[in-house]
C-alpha cells in the first residue's frame, strides 16, 4: 500500500475478485453446488486473501527486561492503544510514552491481550490494556493501580541509539515500484494459484492447485517507546494473522503508525489531542 490513490496491487486484487465471481456464477450455472464451487475456488480465494494490503501501525517498543523491538498493531489494537493513552492523560496531564518515571513525568506499561478464544488469522482480535498491581492498604483493602514503574537505565539512557527509525524501514513505494514488484512474482503467483492468470480463460473444471506456502509464525512483540535514529529491523511484532494466545506486558508508547507498506507516519488526530490536553 503507498500514499498514492492508485496500487497496482489492489488493482490486482479487484481484478481476481471479478474473476472468482464471474467463475462461481458460471459454475452454479452449470449445475455445481455451493460446496463444489467452494472448493474450485479455494485456491483463487485464499490468494485474493494474501494479497489484500492490510494496514498495519508499527511502533518502537520495550518490554520491562529491556529488549527493544518493533510492535506491530492491526487497526482494532491500534485504536484501543489510542483510547488507553488518551484516558491516561486525562487521568494524569502526562505523556504515557515518556521514558522517566518520576510521580510527575511518567509513562505507563501496556499489555496487548488476544480478545477472542477462537479467532485465527484476520479473525484475531486484539486488545490493550494498562497493566496494573494489586495493592493493599493496612486495613487490608485490595486495590489496582496503574503500572508505572520504571524503565532499565540502559534504555532510558541510551534509547536515541536503541531505537527504530520507522520512516527508514518502512519506505513508501510508488505506483511503477509496486507494478514492478507484481510483475516480477506474478510468475511464482500463477503458478502456484493457475486461476490468477488474467491473460486466460478460467478452466471450470476441478484442477489441481498447489498449495501456497506457509505463513511464518510472528512472535508476541513488545510495547512502544519513543522513536530514534537506527535503521537496524528487527523481527518482533504481533499481526492479527497471529493464532497463538497473547498475555504480555509491553511498554510505555508512542504514536508513530505506518499503514501497510507505505513510510511510517505520525497519528496527527490523536497528538492534536494529546497535546491540547497536556496543555490545558
Amino acid at each position: 500500500m503507498t500514499f498514492e490513490k492508485r496500487c497496482p496491487v489492489t488493482e490486482f486484487v479487484y481484478q481476481l475478485k471479478e474473476r472468482a465471481e464471474a467463475m462461481a456464477t458460471a459454475l452454479k450455472g452449470a449445475g455445481s453446488t455451493d460446496e463444489d464451487v467452494k472448493a474450485r475456488l479455494h485456491g483463487l480465494q485464499e490468494l485474493i486473501g494474501n494479497l489484500i494490503p492490510k494496514t498495519v501501525y508499527v511502533y518502537n517498543a520495550a518490554d520491562k527486561s529491556g529488549e527493544v523491538g518493533l510492535l506491530e498493531l492491526k487497526s482494532t489494537a491500534h485504536q484501543d492503544m489510542k483510547a488507553k493513552m488518551n484516558q491516561y492523560i486525562q487521568d494524569y496531564n502526562q505523556d504515557p510514552t515518556s521514558l522517566n518515571s518520576a510521580d510527575d513525568d511518567s509513562g505507563v506499561w501496556f499489555d496487548v491481550v488476544r480478545s477472542n478464544a477462537t479467532g485465527k488469522f484476520r479473525d484475531t482480535k486484539y486488545n490493550v490494556e494498562k497493566v496494573q498491581a494489586k495493592v493493599k492498604d493496612a486495613a487490608g483493602k485490595v486495590s489496582f493501580v496503574d503500572d508505572r514503574s520504571p524503565l532499565p537505565d540502559s534504555i532510558v539512557e541510551n534509547y536515541e541509539n536503541l531505537g527504530y527509525d520507522l520512516s527508514a524501514i518502512y519506505q513508501a513505494k510508488t505506483y511503477d515500484e509496486l507494478q514492478q514488484v507484481l510483475d516480477a512474482n506474478l510468475p511464482g503467483i500463477i503458478e502456484l494459484c493457475p486461476d490468477a492468470d488474467l491473460s486466460v480463460e478460467p478452466s471450470l473444471t476441478q484442477t489441481p492447485v498447489k498449495a501456497t506456502p506457509p505463513k511464518s509464525n510472528p512472535t508476541v512483540a513488545k510495547a512502544a517507546v519513543k522513536p530514534a535514529a537506527t535503521t537496524t529491523k528487527v523481527a518482533l511484532k504481533l499481526n492479527d494473522d497471529d493464532d497463538e494466545a497473547v498475555s504480555t506486558p509491553v511498554a510505555k508508547t508512542t504514536t508513530t503508525a505506518t499503514n501497510g507498506n507505505g513510510a511510517a507516519t505520525a497519528d496527527d488526530d490523536f497528538m492534536a489531542e494529546a497535546d491540547a490536553i497536556l496543555n490545558s
